[in-house]
């Protein structure tokens, strides 16, 4: 079922950012199963989206695991963002950095509940 909505999931994350608002993304309803929650909320992240739905107390551990940044991934998105203050493109770690990938670390730091 995922599958068959992956293009439509992709339209509410660009819809989303093209009006400058977060995207969530629809509740998993299978109450008893954590797994399929934590790999739908996995499959969320990985298109885009801000946070995820629950519809029960006992779902929102695991949707806040998946959606809460590493330490690594904090790290990463804070050099991105300082080397980016310089102004054009920049260099992280070896990898070139541009203007898309300050806009994905910014959306990691704001996800930590940082600035950036």
């Amino acid at each position: 079922m995922p599958e068959v909505l992956a293009p439509l999931r992709s339209q509410v994350v660009l819809a989303a950012r093209a009006a400058g608002v977060a995207a969530y993304d629809s509740p998993f309803t299978a109450l008893e199963d954590e797994a399929g929650l934590v790999a739908d909320a996995r499959r969320a992240l990985d298109f885009g989206f801000d946070g995820k739905l629950a519809i029960h107390p006992k779902q929102v551990a695991p949707i806040r695991a998946i959606f809460s940044p590493s330490a690594e991934d904090l790290e990463r998105a804070r050099a991105i963002v300082a080397a980016a203050g310089r102004g054009g493109v920049a260099v992280v770690g070896g990898a070139m950095v541009d203007a898309p990938m300050v806009v994905a670390a910014r959306r990691i730091l704001a996800r930590a509940g940082e600035e950036g």
